[in-house]
Parts: C-alpha cells; sequence; structure tokens
C-alpha cells in the first residue's frame, strides 16, 4: 500500500501528514483542521480532506 499525505491548507500553517492507512489519514487531517483552525468536522469537508490526499 502507498504511503499518502495531505498538507494543511490553513494560511501559516506547514504542517504534513501522512499515513498508509486513507482512514486514518483523513481523520488525523480532520482532527487538526477542527482543533487548529476552527474547521467544521462535516461530509463536504472529509471529501475535500481526501480529494487532496497524495502518494508519497
Amino acid at each position: 500500500m502507498a504511503r499518502k499525505y495531505v498538507d494543511c491548507a490553513a494560511p501559516g500553517c506547514t504542517l504534513r501528514l501522512s499515513a498508509e492507512d486513507e482512514k486514518e489519514l483523513e481523520t488525523a487531517v480532520v482532527d487538526h483542521a477542527v482543533m487548529h483552525h476552527q474547521v467544521q468536522d462535516t461530509p463536504a469537508f472529509r471529501e475535500r480532506v481526501r480529494q487532496a490526499m497524495k502518494e508519497e
């Protein structure tokens, strides 16, 4: 299984999260966005996260 990553898109945030499991990565990205950038956890946001995943 290929490792995937997502770069945080928030202005000034340089965090990159990665994982081999897509669900684990999705959860980590959503948790980061909610806790640090006051983003709401919605189905639309989760879909944007899945679309932003790239292979390393």
